[in-house]
């Protein structure tokens, strides 16, 4: 593990990603992971509003926390449900945000830097392996396939995450923990 601007940065399966553990919003406490494309995207918008919105950086706490807080206000514009948040509150929990695509080969699944990618399915799969029982992917999922998970609880977008919720939708999936 490195630094990135006081980030930890993270790797599964060779893929490299930015983390900031107990990452705060709306309520909630999560681990946030960033793929190097978010992270940078998120770090340009910044530069655009110092001086104008804001006197200097923000710290590594308040970008996760602000990142994160983006994140959740895009998949719940109008507030974040009561049974999200209650799973995000009671078990330990992960938002993953990167760049999604519908591959030949992989099928839904996020990209890295690199021009990498693994499908969203195994992302999953490695999450809940390093102990994860709630996962969020705000991942564009442009076929509209649904995961399921083996365990624990699964959150993700049906359609293309961002800015215009009327094209996507956020689904939750629970098994048994």
């Amino acid at each position: 593990m490195t630094q990135e601007r006081d980030f930890e940065t993270f790797e599964i399966e060779g893929l490299e990603l930015i983390r900031y553990s107990d990452s705060t919003a709306l309520s909630i406490i999560v681990d946030l992971f960033l793929t190097l494309e978010k992270y940078g995207e998120y770090w340009q918008n910044y530069g655009t509003q110092i001086e104008k919105l804001r006197s200097d950086w923000p710290t590594p706490s308040e970008f996760a926390n602000e990142s994160l807080e983006y994140i959740l206000k895009v998949g719940w514009p109008y507030g974040l449900p009561e049974d999200v948040r209650g799973l995000m509150s009671k078990t330990r929990a992960c938002v993953f945000e990167g760049h999604g695509y519908q591959y030949d080969d992989i099928g839904w699944g996020a990209h890295f830097n690199n021009r990498k990618r693994m499908s969203v399915s195994k992302l999953l799969t490695d999450y809940n392996s390093l102990g994860y029982e709630t996962v969020m992917f705000a991942v564009c999922n442009p076929n509209r396939e649904h995961l399921e998970p083996q365990r624990g609880s699964v959150i993700y977008p049906v359609g293309n995450f961002g800015i215009e919720y009327k094209e996507f939708e956020m689904v939750v999936k629970t098994t048994s923990l």
